[in-house]
């Protein structure tokens, strides 16, 4: 019995030992298993290091790439703002030289003799000797005029002769000095010559109203020819400026679409190292891998979206955004712009509108994105043509209506979707104002 017993002790005893064997041995395994895993990881790890390096360099050198093109753009802009202040420089100098030269003619052009126009800017000495025959062609003149009539006998014909000639030779004289603006100066003078030469042969013959209807008639069409020249050259000045815009804009399209394409380009790539991954993924790590593909997938469909608005404005250049603005400090009340900008950020051409020419910055009572932009536009602008401010130049934009009743013909296009601004900001004049009623305040206390 006793053997029995440690028989059976000593049973358990080795049974125990070969437990504790295969628990350690088990142990070990799992430590190595544990190892393998935590090689995995750091690998992975490092793996997920040098793709963060590659895309930070990746978005440097966009982030660079994208300044420089900034960089070009704004210097483009400087330059065809300095080109356009050289030609209106140039305009102002043609301008003086005109003035210049008017106010060297003589006042003795009613006597049919026009006045030679000499420069001696360089020599006192000349200067001095042209007045001095100035003053003498005035003492004749003076004298002319001042000397008693004394009967003389001429010839009819002969003083016909002579007065027609005076009249169509000063009348040419006009005509050849018309300009786009001196029309009603001519016309006045050619009535004031025609008067005054037939007051001087009162009583015995006088020049032909036919003659002098047929003289306004030509001064009148040569107005008419150099009016036309003018808006011809308003209209290619005009037509000139909209070239530009849209090609600025048709730039920062592109210039949106490559940056688009780059970044779909970078987020494909990432999620291929994703989908590289879930091949080889662990159970514990399925889950997180298919979030990170759902939120880049997300994502690139985002841009996608983005890319393919930007693609269709690219290739049609039609749509773009309608502006409706007013500028009660330059213009007055219920004057209102409608215009059309394909620019990406519209705000940024009424900021260059709120820089050109006008003392107060525009407000924005309304941007209305629109694939027939321009189609949508002239629908405005034939609506309200009544109104127009300009009834001459239908380039101008300018309209005197309603804001509600913009907004009434707004309201029938169901497709488009904007917001309208009613208020009437007006911080510029507004601020303005106050500043002049707290000067005539001053001063009335002052006083």
């Amino acid at each position: 019995m006793a053997l029995i017993i440690l028989a059976l002790i000593i049973l358990c005893i080795y049974g125990s030992i070969i437990n504790k064997k295969e628990l350690i041995q088990n142990g070990m395994k799992s430590y190595k298993n544990l190892e393998a895993k935590k090689s995995e990881l750091e690998k992975e790890l490092r793996e997920l290091e040098d793709t963060y390096k590659i895309n930070k360099e990746d978005y440097l050198k966009f982030k660079e790439e994208t300044k420089m093109e900034v960089i070009k753009e704004k210097s483009e802009e400087i330059n065809n703002s300095i080109k356009e202040l050289k030609n209106d420089e140039n305009i102002l100098i043609d301008r003086v030289d005109d003035l210049e030269k008017r106010y060297k003619e003589l006042n003795a052009v009613d006597f049919g003799v026009v006045p030679t126009d000499f420069e001696f800017e360089k020599s006192e000495t000349y200067k001095e000797k042209l007045k001095n025959i100035k003053l003498k062609e005035s003492e004749i003149f003076r004298k002319i005029k001042s000397n008693k009539s004394t009967e003389v006998t001429i010839n009819l014909d002969k003083l016909n002769r002579l007065l027609y000639n005076a009249f169509n030779t000063f009348c040419d004289y006009n005509l050849s000095r018309l300009t786009y603006k001196s029309y009603p100066t001519r016309q006045k003078q050619i009535h004031t010559t025609y008067n005054k030469l037939n007051r001087l042969v009162k009583d015995v013959t006088s020049i032909d109203e036919r003659l002098l209807e047929l003289k306004l008639e030509e001064l009148e069409s040569s107005y008419a020819y150099y009016k036309l020249k003018e808006e011809e050259k308003e209209e290619l000045r005009l037509q000139r400026a909209e070239e530009a815009e849209n090609k600025r804009a048709q730039k920062e399209l592109e210039r949106k679409q490559a940056k688009l394409d780059k970044e779909i380009e970078a987020l494909n790539i990432a999620k291929d190292k994703v989908n590289d991954k879930l091949l080889a993924a662990k159970d514990d790590e399925i889950e997180a891998l298919k979030l990170e593909l759902q939120r880049l997938e997300t994502e690139i469909s985002g841009l996608q979206d983005e890319k393919t608005d930007i693609d269709y404005r690219v290739e049609n250049t039609g749509a773009g955004y309608v502006y409706i603005i007013s500028n009660i400090g330059s213009f007055g009340e219920e004057v209102y712009k409608i215009g059309v900008t394909r620019r990406l950020d519209p705000y940024q051409r009424i900021q260059e509108l709120s820089s050109a020419s006008v003392p107060f910055k525009f407000d924005v009572h309304a941007m209305i994105f629109s694939y027939q932009a321009y189609q949508l536009e002239t629908e405005l602008h034939r609506y309200f043509d009544s109104k127009r401010l300009n009834k001459v130049n239908n380039r101008k934009e300018f309209f005197n209506i309603k804001l509600e009743d913009i907004k009434k013909v707004l309201d029938l296009h169901k497709e488009l979707t904007f917001d309208f601004n009613p208020d009437f900001e007006a911080e510029e004049y507004r601020a303005t104002m106050k500043i002049i009623e707290s000067e005539e305040e001053i001063k009335e206390i002052e006083n």
